[in-house]
């Protein structure tokens, strides 16, 4: 049972229902297939991580109140410098929970420029990363990401 979830994970499978609010980092207004919006470019910080907030089953079966899953991760960016993996579930930044993407551009603006704690569970077990913020960063690093992601 373990493994077909993360199967379906990994496949693109029915795990995660499309819901309201599904973006990449911003409460984009274009959708885009399997659920994804697409992000007013500029209007965000961008660390390099493609999220997703868990299905309220999800969470359940991970044994977690809520989170956001990483989708993916572009490669030279903040996120994968910091050690993020697909399919980690963020749950923590610095003190705060995250359980929308409302949450993770709020925890990000209010580090940008800094070093910040991240809670993320990973094989069922928590670890923390650290990840900087950098406000020059900008989103073509995560287009070609969310391209292959749509062609897979």
């Amino acid at each position: 049972m373990e493994q077909d979830v993360w199967n379906k994970l990994g496949n693109g499978g029915d795990v995660f229902a499309p819901g309201p609010g599904m973006g990449i980092l911003t409460n984009g207004d274009a959708p885009l297939p399997g659920g994804f919006h697409m992000p007013f470019f500029g209007s965000s910080l961008n660390v390099g991580a493609l999220v997703e907030p868990l299905t309220s089953q999800m969470a359940e079966y991970l044994g977690v109140p809520s989170g956001l899953m990483v989708k993916g991760v572009a490669h030279k960016s903040e996120a994968a410098a910091a050690g993020l993996k697909a399919f980690d579930v963020i749950l923590k930044v610095g003190p705060d929970s995250i359980t929308t993407l409302g949450d993770w551009e709020r925890a990000l603006r209010s580090n940008q420029g800094k070093p910040v704690q991240v809670t993320v569970l990973r094989d069922k077990k928590q670890q923390t990363l650290t990840l900087q913020v950098d406000s020059k960063r900008h989103s073509e690093l995560l287009l070609p990401l969310l391209l292959m992601n749509q062609a897979g």
